[in-house]
């Protein structure tokens, strides 16, 4: 089931703008600008009262770093949760991943695959499928090791015994 909900305290918008929110919004829930929580971490609150097989973000990864960092931080109570959630702009695709054995589809629109440690560390990574193979690396927090890589197999493979890794498929512009 679709739904569309519009949340947040709406202060970047126009009165105009606001006004084709509500009326395309089956919904529009509006905060005061003045809160703990972010409009996009309200959303995903609410998003999970609907119990969903998975979460797609788009739209948050341009403008203030603050914010688009932020954003990706977002992605791991879900994934503690078990819901599966994708930040997707034009030119990335990002999502937190636990330890264990991962499959990944070749994708010719976002043909660059990276591995950023977003734990301390990350322990016995393998990767099988890629144009730069690995077996059982170790990937301390700021590592590049794992950086523009490339799938030559489909699916590639990869898993690691410990830690949490960002994987961001991206794409150059033209």
């Amino acid at each position: 089931m679709t739904h569309f909900t519009a949340i947040g305290d709406f202060d970047s918008v126009s009165e105009a703008s606001f006004k084709i929110i509500q009326a395309n919004a089956q919904q529009t829930l509006v905060y005061p600008n003045e809160k703990d929580e972010t409009d996009l971490e309200l959303a995903v609150e609410q998003a999970l009262m609907y119990k969903p097989e998975k979460i797609l973000l788009f739209g948050v990864t341009g403008g203030r770093m603050d914010h688009a960092l932020a954003n990706v931080q977002l992605l791991y109570p879900l994934m503690k949760k078990g819901v599966p959630a994708r930040i997707i702009d034009v030119q990335n695709q990002l999502e937190l991943v636990e330890a264990g054995t991962h499959k990944l589809e070749a994708d010719e629109e976002y043909p660059y695959v990276s591995f950023l440690p977003v734990s301390l560390e990350v322990h016995q990574l393998t990767l099988e499928g890629f144009y730069y193979p690995l077996t059982d690396a170790y990937l301390p927090y700021g590592s590049t090791l794992c950086i523009s890589n490339r799938l030559i197999g489909d699916p590639g493979t990869f898993s690691f015994y410990s830690g949490i890794l960002l994987v961001i498929r991206s794409k150059d512009l033209n």
